[in-house]
């Protein structure tokens, strides 16, 4: 039968049966007989269910922050059936769909809504759609990686001759946001200070002696760099899967063990005094840590202390596959930022003891009576 054939049509079947010749035989007219068996059949009018995807095999996957092209495609599966409607359902906050690109490209043939949970595209009455392939302009909400999960797409039918004949299909779908860092940290500070030696121990605070500042940016949003993403998508991380650490290591001069926090923090802040590294829930946690955190000078010190601060921003689930909750993450060229500082704290000596100079005014008339005349010696900060 053809595709969306309705009607009767009647099958015959002949049977004969025949005596096997096996002597002389004055006549044959008695030897076979035949019949004929007629059956009718009637095929009623019906509509056969349609077929319907969303992305490759059921699924899709977005950049953070991005509009992504995900098709859709719908198609009968008789030729005297035609689409009628298409709806995607289970869209959470904050999602969009382009809807003037997808209106634009039905054109006459139908229109799409969308009311931030169900896209549905509604074909013509008039229209004879058999066979729907279009990619939707799809963007996740802003500054989170989570991933959607289970839509449903349902393509609905009808026969064309008979448009009470209906019927629907449905498949669902996951589309996977694969997370882009928002943010990249740094820690800011004056790159060399200098302590005068000392004839007993000095605990040199880092945040007193350079100003360490950890600071959280947007990451770059240049085309081609690893984090491109739509200038207009800023701010910080909001589903939480981005780590920050700091590590702060004693490069030069005193061994890490000279590296101690002073004090509790009130915080979720944590310090490593064997790796030097400092976790924290936010960055201003992980602030204060740093700012209780001493290098322990031993008594007539001198030289140079090199102090290296390493910040690393990580999605959680980096390498894939370590933090399965977090969502998955086909792509993790673009989930680690790092940056690092180098600081240098000098003890020497005559750092702290200026020397002072008395000029006689009337030795050199320039100098005003009693103004101070500072060496080579005075103090560097």
């Amino acid at each position: 039968m053809p595709p969306g054939y309705s009607g009767n049509f009647t099958v015959t079947i002949g049977t004969v049966t025949e005596d096997a010749v096996s002597d002389e035989e004055n006549t044959y007219v008695d030897n076979s007989i035949g019949r004929d068996f007629n059956f009718t059949f009637e095929v009623g009018e019906h509509v056969g269910p349609p077929t319907v995807s969303l992305g490759d095999d059921g699924e899709a996957v977005i950049k953070e922050d991005t509009e992504t092209a995900v098709e859709l495609r719908a198609n009968v599966n008789d030729l005297t059936d035609t689409l009628t409607s298409i709806t995607v359902d289970g869209f959470t906050t904050g999602w969009q769909v382009d809807l003037t690109a997808l209106n634009a490209a039905l054109g006459s043939d139908g229109v799409a809504t969308f009311d931030g949970t169900t896209l549905t595209i509604t074909f013509s009455a008039s229209a004879t759609v058999q066979n729907f392939v279009q990619d939707l302009l799809l963007t996740p909400p802003a500054d989170t990686d989570v991933d959607l999960t289970d839509l449903t797409v349902t393509a609905h039918a009808r026969d064309i001759s008979t448009p009470s004949l209906t019927t629907d299909a449905s498949a669902n779908a996951d589309i996977v946001v694969d997370a882009v860092l928002d943010q990249q940290g740094d820690v800011t500070g004056d790159a060399l200070r200098q302590y005068d030696v000392s004839a007993s121990d000095q605990a040199i605070s880092l945040v007193s002696a350079f100003g360490v500042t950890l600071a959280l940016e947007d990451t770059a949003r240049d085309a081609g760099d690893a984090y491109a993403q739509p200038e207009d998508v800023d701010g910080a991380d909001t589903d939480g899967s981005e780590l920050i650490t700091v590590t702060v290591t004693l490069t030069g001069g005193l061994t890490q063990d000279a590296l101690v926090m002073v004090g509790t923090p009130t915080g979720t802040g944590t310090f490593n005094s064997a790796t030097g590294e400092i976790t924290g829930a936010t960055a201003a946690d992980i602030q204060e840590v740093l700012d209780l955190l001493v290098v322990n000078v031993p008594a007539s010190f001198t030289g140079d202390i090199g102090i290296s601060v390493t910040t690393t921003v990580e999605e959680a689930n980096t390498p894939a596959g370590t933090v399965p909750a977090s969502g998955a993450e086909p792509d993790t060229s673009d989930n680690t930022a790092t940056t690092t500082s180098d600081y240098v704290l000098r003890i020497e000596t005559g750092v702290g003891v200026p020397t002072v100079t008395l000029t006689d005014p009337e030795a050199d008339p320039g100098i005003a009576d009693g103004q101070p005349q500072f060496s080579e010696d005075t103090p560097r900060s």
